[in-house]
Parts: C-alpha cells; structure tokens; sequence
C-alpha cells in the first residue's frame, strides 16, 4: 500500500515524530529512508525499495548510507534470532 501524506509542517519537527527504531535514516537534507522497506543498496548508489521503485542518494553520501543501512539489517537480524 502507497500512501501519500502531505503536512505542513516543518521537516525538522516531523523528523522528531518518527519511531526511535533505527528503520529512518535522513540521508541529506531531502531524502529520508524508511530501512524497513528497502530491498537492497547498490554500488552505484541505487537504493531498490520493497515496492520496486528506486531512489538514488549521492555519490558522497553513498558509503555512509550503506554502513547505517548494513547497521540496521544486523540489528534487526540479530533481534531475530533472539527468539
């Protein structure tokens, strides 16, 4: 399901409502990922979601995205096998 939410409200102050999980990364000042609906991260930068579409992030942010993307799936991996 794709849902479009359109708000008002200032970037800043809607990043301060979002779960503390770990699953939103804000990438640059402008794309902000949702971890848990990501299907995987390339090397060239593209970021496969879940529901087949694509986001790029930039070249210089690329490696950094990765790290807190690879970050998030052990987490999340390592939670699961705790039960």
């Amino acid at each position: 399901m794709q849902e479009i939410i359109r708000t008002r409200m200032p970037f800043s102050d809607f990043l301060t409502l979002l779960p503390k999980s770990g699953s939103f990364y804000l990438n640059s000042k402008t794309l902000l990922i949702n971890f848990a609906q990501v299907q995987s991260i390339s090397e060239d930068s593209k970021i496969l979601l879940k529901n087949g579409e694509s986001v790029f992030c930039s070249r210089r942010s690329r490696k950094e995205t990765q790290d807190a993307y690879f970050s998030y799936v052990f987490h999340n991996l390592r939670n699961d096998e705790a039960y």
